[in-house]
């Protein structure tokens, strides 16, 4: 009887600690505690619907072909603009409203005798293809020797000038050329990056442009610009150090190579390991945490959340693709049809599962094979590649292919393996690889850009657009090489 007022004492004291706690969360709904002290912005990732991409849409559709005149969408400042990007005064052939599905926006595309020019809602030129000036069997081109920047007769010297002339007419005040770089034959490829208010780049906010180092002609330019609603940053380095641990540990207690704050467009990639997502339709100010590996973690720099990254491109399999991979399917399916594509009818059957030592040494040396799309993982050398159970050497390789993409880190570097594949000839014949560690996911995205093109103009220029589209994609790791014969369309 007596201990009934304690009881009660009790009830209230626990009944007002809750009301205390909900109360805490109704009048400060945008908070929760962060690292180091720090109070972390409200998630954002949990209300964001998650899609498969197994039903991924084409790159873009037409909407519209429209019947008037298409000389009306050429005004004087497209013009203007076109003129900065060394093209003639031609009239527009055809209009049509054209939807990017990729970047989530509507263009005019204007197609002209020589190229076409896409021209968004605002009237700027966010997209050109020089069709006069893609490549073709000049003498001049190195076919991937192309390591003397001297050798080609526009120098670097020559392409930064390009530059500075771009980046006055475009007024690009804030940009940052953030590359000048020859790792494609006879081109010189120029990216540029915008700084944030806090004085971080923008990979999201940036326009490339394909110079051909034969004349010193733009070829090809892209340009997109998406920047995140929030710039501060509450989480730490530190603690962002400190959110990716657990990832890390289930990864195998992986290092940290470097962290660095970037704009990133969150793809849910950590989420699961069976089902890969859509990206969402917005950017964030993130902690890019990359591992020793070359797997990247991206912090989201309020939150705290982690938005997703990308696995290294390892654990290969073959013909054409492994089951881990990003995508690993559609890029079998896309290398299937882009072979039958080019006329080898006869495909065998593809593979997307663990193989032996005697499997690829049979589908690499023992199988009549003239046209291969492999992936796997590729040593820093370029001297070797591997995968779970096997590895070759270049050494091994016998020669008689036609067209090989060799879908691996650093398997274009140098030129071991297409020289090994291709032999000492390289009229109508092709390789591409990468010159550098490729995530999986811009492997992923180069593979749905560059397997559609295949059929309409040769490998080198199909390289040279679908590495335009994935920058401006911002798939920042995207450099791939080619060495060959550039006239070459790949045809059986």
């Amino acid at each position: 009887m007596h201990d009934r007022p304690r009881i009660r004492g009790k009830c209230l004291i626990t009944w007002l600690l809750s009301l205390a706690f909900m109360m805490s969360l109704v009048l400060v709904p945008a908070s929760a505690a962060g690292f180091d002290g720090a109070t972390f912005a409200a998630p954002i990732l949990q209300d964001v619907e998650r899609i498969e991409k197994d039903n991924l849409a084409e790159p873009e559709t037409l909407l519209r072909t429209f019947s008037r005149e298409p000389t009306r969408f050429l005004t004087s400042d497209v013009k203007e603009q076109l003129s900065t990007l060394q093209l003639s005064n031609e009239i527009p052939q055809q209009a049509q409203l054209i939807r990017d599905n990729f970047l989530n926006r509507e263009v005019t595309r204007l197609t002209f005798d020589t190229y076409e020019a896409d021209i968004d809602q605002t009237g700027q030129v966010v997209s050109m293809t020089n069709y006069a000036d893609m490549h073709d069997n000049d003498p001049t081109i190195l076919d991937g020797e192309n390591t003397d920047p001297n050798a080609y007769p526009v120098t670097k010297e020559e392409a930064l000038d390009l530059a500075d002339q771009i980046s006055k007419e475009y007024q690009l005040d804030n940009y940052q050329l953030v590359e000048c770089s020859n790792d494609i034959p006879a081109t010189w490829l120029l990216l540029w990056h915008n700084r944030l208010d806090n004085g971080v780049l923008n990979p999201c906010d940036m326009i490339t442009v394909t110079i051909d180092a034969r004349d010193g002609s733009v070829m090809l330019m892209d340009r997109n610009s998406e920047v995140p609603e929030v710039t501060d940053v509450v989480v730490t380095e530190a603690g962002a150090v400190r959110r990716s641990q657990p990832l890390r540990n289930e990864l195998g207690g992986l290092s940290i190579n470097s962290t660095t704050l970037t704009v990133f467009r969150p793809n849910f990639h950590w989420e699961s390991t069976e089902v890969e997502y859509q990206e969402a339709d917005f950017v964030r100010l993130a902690w890019c945490v990359t591992l020793e590996d070359g797997s990247v973690i991206y912090i989201d720099s309020q939150t705290g959340e982690i938005l997703g990254g990308s696995s290294a491109l390892e654990y290969a399999r073959s013909v054409c693709a492994e089951p881990s991979f990003t995508d690993s399917q559609q890029c079998v399916d896309l290398a299937r049809e882009g072979l039958e594509e080019l006329g080898y009818v006869h495909h065998l059957n593809s593979v997307n599962y663990h193989i032996n030592q005697d499997d690829i040494e049979y589908v690499l040396n023992r199988s009549n094979l003239k046209a291969l799309y492999l992936t796997c993982h590729g040593s820093r050398d370029s001297k070797r590649i591997g995968a779970e159970g096997w590895e070759i050497s270049y050494t091994q390789i016998k020669s008689g292919y036609k067209f090989v993409y060799l879908d691996a880190c650093f398997s274009s570097l140098k030129n071991y393996f297409a020289k090994a594949f291709l032999g000492s000839e390289k009229e109508r014949k092709a390789f591409v690889g990468w010159n550098v560690r490729v995530l999986q996911y811009d492997s992923a995205a180069f593979n749905r850009y560059f397997w559609p093109l295949i059929g309409r103009m040769t490998i080198l220029d199909a390289v040279l657009v679908a590495r335009s589209t994935a920058l401006s994609n911002y798939y920042t790791s995207c450099n791939p090489g080619f060495y060959g014969d550039a006239s070459y369309s790949g045809r059986a």
